[in-house]
């Protein structure tokens, strides 16, 4: 049943944008953190501009030649024992000057499994005090809403290659709009297997750069 009167097309033009806007954002995500960049035309994966060893040649500088060029990293953790020591000394690493002052990081993006972990150890250390003279109920009410490390907001991604963590910093990390940035292609109507659609193709026109790798850096190989 098609919908009836202009609310009903304006409707269906808003579920076409939010799912080009998922769509797109679902193949963003999967690119950014590919361990490989398959074609020429992708943009460059997170995971090959802060590799597991630091090196690797990015903007035509061979960091093995070129040691100033290199990310930061620390491999082979053991969370429940290591992952908070590294994450500091990654931090200090990466920051430039200490304190809120220096460039740090404005983002940590881990693995579900990784931030879980990163979790427990938080839980492990908050107290929970609920205050009798308040008035309010007594009830449980572990785990916490988000997550930050000295003030740095950690996410997760189900596209992150499993057992990493990057510290990314906009100083150093960009993410460049080429051109007219981006092209949709007319829908056109498609029918397989008994599911009618409408499907188009949208052109995405950026690139990821980096003009500091000095700044960013990752932990791998956390278990």
């Amino acid at each position: 049943k098609k919908p009836g009167g202009m609310g009903g097309r304006l409707n269906l033009v808003e579920t076409y944008i939010s799912n080009v806007r998922s769509s797109a954002e679902r193949t963003m995500s999967q690119h950014l953190l590919a361990t490989t960049q398959a074609n020429a035309t992708d943009i460059n994966p997170i995971p090959v501009l802060i590799p597991t060893d630091g090196v690797g040649t990015v903007g035509n500088i061979n960091r093995t030649t070129y040691t100033f060029w290199k990310t930061k990293f620390y491999d082979t953790i053991t969370a429940s024992t290591g992952l908070l020591d590294k994450m500091r000394t990654l931090l200090n690493d990466v920051s430039r000057g200490g304190g809120n002052k220096g460039a740090r990081p404005g983002l940590i993006v881990t693995t579900q499994t990784v931030f879980e972990a990163y979790m427990d150890l938080a839980e492990q250390a908050h107290v929970i005090n609920t205050d009798a003279s308040s008035g309010q109920k007594r009830i449980a009410d572990l785990g916490f809403p988000v997550a930050n490390y000295q003030g740095i907001p950690i996410t997760w991604d189900e596209n992150c290659p499993s057992g990493r963590m990057y510290f990314l910093n906009k100083d150093g990390l960009h993410f460049r709009v080429l051109g007219k940035g981006w092209k949709l292609h007319p829908f056109q109507s498609t029918y397989s297997n008994g599911v009618a659609a409408r499907v188009a193709v949208l052109e995405m026109f950026c690139q990821v750069t980096v003009s500091e790798s000095r700044i960013l850096g990752q932990l791998s190989t956390i278990t």
